[in-house]
C-alpha cells in the first residue's frame, strides 16, 4: 500500500488514478498516433485487472466509468481540429476526472 499523508492507497487503485490522468490529458492531444489505441487497451486490462484481483469498490465506480469511457475515446482517431462541442466535451470529462479521481482519496476504505 501507498501512503499518501494519512491515506492508505493500494497499488492498483494508485495507478488507476494515474491512468485516469494521464487519458484526460492525452484527449487534448490534436494528432492521436496508433500509439493511443494501446494506451486504451492498456486502460481496459488495468481496469479488469483491478476488477478482478481487488473485487471493485462503491468509492471506486467513478473512477471505473471514467478509466472505461477515457479508454475508448482516446482509441477513436481525431478526423478534424477542434470544434467548440468537442472542446466543451473534452472540459466536460476533465472535471468529472478530477470528481471522480478525488472519490477514493477523499473516502478511503
Amino acid at each position: 500500500m501507498l501512503t499518501i499523508g494519512p491515506i492508505l492507497v493500494r497499488y492498483f487503485e494508485a495507478s488507476l488514478i494515474v491512468l485516469a490522468i494521464v487519458l484526460a490529458v492525452l484527449l487534448y492531444a490534436h494528432r492521436r498516433p496508433g500509439l493511443f489505441v494501446w494506451i486504451g487497451a492498456l486502460a481496459m486490462a488495468l481496469l479488469a485487472v483491478h476488477l478482478y484481483l481487488e473485487a471493485g469498490r462503491w468509492q471506486m465506480i467513478g473512477l471505473y466509468a471514467v478509466v472505461f469511457i477515457g479508454g475508448f475515446w482516446l482509441a477513436l482517431p481525431v478526423r478534424k481540429a477542434y470544434r467548440a462541442g468537442g472542446l466543451i466535451a473534452r472540459i466536460l470529462f476533465s472535471i468529472v476526472t478530477a470528481a471522480a479521481v478525488a472519490g477514493p482519496i477523499l473516502v478511503p476504505l
